[in-house]
């Protein structure tokens, strides 16, 4: 059908002159279709002479009419090229809305994507600080083995363990760690608590509290409250070792390569694997993607079999690692029972935020009895300032062994004295029988001799022996304190305050 508003525009551009050519060009531009304008065209009657219109009049019309019409096919067109504009905008809308789910929800990171960017930023770490917490249910353990019913028994059959580890570490400076740990273990009556501190190449260290367990070879108020140290220092570490104290407690020192490797084997390993995506949480202030997972065992034996490779790399003749089979490790795993685990790491830091994990270890496999096991680590505080002073009045741990050693060389000794000293009596009652039932004489027999000498090896001085037909009376100066230690026909054999000057101890 005919557009009359176009039929209408085209008569009048003809009577002004404007021929048919340029009128289709000017419609095509305005959007209209050829077939439109082909079919407006036909309508006209091309045989009738145009009317003459004064040119002002002309003009009027064009002015009046024409743009008019034009404005309305611009609009059109305008309208036309909207369209595509509106759409891109809103699936931009859509888009920026779906990155932003995306974003907080974590719908398209896995565990496994994530996990080696958490290792190398892991790495840039300088300091932390960390809660460890971690408790063993015995309650289902009824019989097991004799050790561990032991230990339960001093625990007074307490079901449940208890360890926690609190406290900060600092790597900025290697020369110069710093770290606090705050340690305590619980079981029933059992309660153990203890400091560590480093600082300026020193450990501290401070048993606040000390299990009471009737040890007779251990007085635990002795050691309780106390500051102890020992120097990490190489010159330091050789004197301990003089005095026979193992010092190897941390591992060989790696090169920068050894360590690079280390890190590229953790990194490319598969040690857990996803089990479901759960909703992101904010942990100390970083919003976290939070995970489940389950232990990969084959990951893991793989693992253990680069590090054991590794190891040998370093010393091939290792008898230990030589006899380690990785496989073995798959034993220790399959007697892991209901596994658990939930781990967070930070969106836009990518450290390791938070970990827990429970599962169940079944000892004894034909036994249904097993010990829950529950732990957990939170991480805060990443490379915020760490402060650890040294404790004053801290005792020197080679002062400690030092006196601790001449102490029980000196307890000894003197052990050794009260001992010989002892021993006269049986001498004398032997010397008493073959002598007629008299102790004269006993003084200067080659059994007292003996004894004398070996009191005196001992560390004995003063020694002094006085003897009758009917008594004798031995004493000697003890070694270290300095007492003086008596024995006599009586039978008494004991501390006196002045050495004997006559047949019997002075009481």
């Amino acid at each position: 059908m005919i557009n009359e508003q176009l039929l209408n525009y085209v008569k009048k551009q003809i009577a002004t002159g404007i021929d048919k050519d340029t009128v289709t060009t000017n419609l095509k531009g305005a959007g209209w279709n050829e077939g439109d304008i082909n079919e407006v065209f036909a309508a006209i009657n091309p045989q009738q002479a145009p009317v003459p219109i004064p040119v002002p009049q002309a003009s009027f019309v064009s002015n009046a009419t024409a743009p008019a019409i034009q404005e309305d096919f611009s609009d059109k067109h305008k309208s036309k090229k909207m369209i595509p504009a509106i759409v891109l905008i809103v699936l931009l809308l859509v888009a920026g809305g779906v990155a932003l789910y995306a974003y907080y929800s974590g719908a398209f990171v896995s565990l496994s994507g994530i996990l080696p960017q958490a290792i190398d930023a892991d790495r840039e770490v300088k300091s932390e600080s960390f809660d460890f917490r971690a408790t063993a249910d015995f309650s289902e353990m009824v019989s097991v083995s004799d050790g561990l019913n032991s230990f339960l028994a001093l625990g007074g059959n307490s079901p449940r363990f208890n360890l926690n580890i609190k406290g900060v570490a600092d790597e900025t400076d290697p020369k110069n760690i710093k770290a606090l740990f705050d340690t305590s273990v619980d079981m029933g009556p059992i309660s153990i608590a203890l400091e560590i501190r480093m600082a300026d190449e020193v450990v501290y260290f401070m048993v606040k509290k000390l299990p009471s367990l009737g040890l007779m070879f251990m007085d635990a108020s002795e050691y309780e409250n106390k500051w102890f140290s020992i120097s990490t220092n190489p010159e330091e570490l050789d004197k301990l070792k003089a005095l026979g104290v193992s010092t190897d407690i941390g591992a060989q020192e790696l090169t920068p390569e050894q360590t690079d490797k280390i890190y590229k084997i953790f990194r490319e390993a598969s040690i857990i694997k996803q089990t479901s995506k759960l909703p992101s949480e904010t942990i100390d202030g970083e919003l976290s993607y939070h995970f489940a997972f389950d232990l990969d065992h084959d990951g893991i034996i793989a693992l253990i079999k680069s590090l054991k490779e590794f190891a040998s790399s370093i010393d091939p003749n290792s008898s230990e690692l030589e006899n380690f089979d990785p496989a073995s490790i798959s034993e220790v795993l399959d007697k892991l029972w209901d596994f658990k685990g939930e781990i967070w790491i930070g969106k836009s830091d990518k450290l390791l935020r938070k970990f827990k994990i429970n599962f169940a270890v079944q000892p004894d496999s034909g036994k249904d009895e097993k010990v829950k096991v529950d732990m957990s680590m939170l991480l805060t505080d990443y490379n915020k300032p760490v402060s650890v002073t040294a404790p004053e009045g801290a005792i020197d741990l080679e002062s400690l062994i030092l006196g601790s050693l001449t102490e029980a060389r000196q307890k000894g000794k003197e052990a050794s004295i009260k001992a010989n000293m002892s021993s006269i009596r049986p001498y004398a009652e032997i010397f008493y029988d073959n002598n007629h039932y008299s102790y004269s004489g006993f003084c200067l027999s080659q059994e007292l001799k003996d004894l004398r000498k070996a009191v005196e090896d001992s560390g004995g001085t003063g020694f002094v022996c006085k003897d009758s037909s009917s008594k004798y009376a031995a004493g000697v100066k003890l070694f270290e304190s300095g007492d003086n230690w008596c024995t006599d026909f009586t039978g008494f054999n004991g501390m006196i305050t002045t050495l004997p000057t006559g047949t019997s101890c002075p009481k």
